[in-house]
């Protein structure tokens, strides 16, 4: 899967987890300060990434904590898919 078409997927996630348009979305997006997103949000959306993109998380935490933009969500998915 390309980069473009991870941020796709991820940007069709993101408009349904957090109920925007995809229109809205921009890499620089920032889950916290642009939606207002708490931990119980960021947890649910972690649980869609590792749906969607059959990725395990288990032992990132820190890796995870770090995501605040959907730029970062990528980078991760990408190191996780390499």
């Amino acid at each position: 899967m390309t980069q473009e078409q991870i941020t796709a997927k991820l940007f069709a996630i993101i408009a349904e987890q957090f109920d925007r348009e995809l229109a809205a979305l921009s890499p620089e997006t920032n889950f916290k300060a642009d939606f207002g997103a708490d931990s119980l949000d960021l947890v649910e959306l972690t649980l869609a990434i590792e749906d969607a993109f059959g990725l395990d998380t288990n032992g990132r935490e820190d890796e995870l904590a770090g995501i605040e933009t959907i730029a970062d969500a990528v980078k991760l998915i990408m190191g996780a898919k390499t």
